[in-house]
């Protein structure tokens, strides 16, 4: 189950670093399309504008495919984090049961008591083990 923890926290790490890199590369591309915004094309004739619209397009791919990849790995850390906080509560479970084992005739014993004097019995015995 440990190893299935380390590999969850990894595939986070993992998501989160694909993350960053696409915050980065986002950053870079923001002053690409600032700085061709900033040197529009105006034609005086057909076709003079072409490689500013080729760039635009060119930007727009590109920024495509950083929406993709950010998608991606959204949906990489969503699934980490799910995958982490399900071993998590099978963790818990397991800890939780390994700690009733133990003193399960004392669980029985006070079973066998009246309601009140059961209650405070369990109390005790809860205190004492877990």
């Amino acid at each position: 189950m440990l190893g299935e923890v380390k590999s969850s926290v990894q595939e986070i790490e993992d998501a989160k670093q694909e993350v960053s890199h696409v915050q980065q590369a986002g950053a870079v591309l923001k002053q690409k399309i600032d700085q061709h915004n900033a040197n529009r094309c105006v034609a005086n004739q057909p076709g003079q504008c072409n490689w500013y619209d080729q760039e635009k397009a060119s930007l727009d791919s590109e920024k495509t495919d950083l929406i993709r990849r950010l998608d991606t790995a959204h949906q990489r850390w969503e699934y980490a984090k799910s995958r982490y906080q399900v071993v998590m509560g099978k963790m818990r479970i397991s800890v939780f049961l390994g700690c009733l084992q133990p003193f399960t005739a004392e669980i029985r014993s006070c079973a066998a008591m009246s309601d009140e004097a059961a209650a405070e019995c369990l109390s005790d015995v809860w205190e004492n083990h877990c």
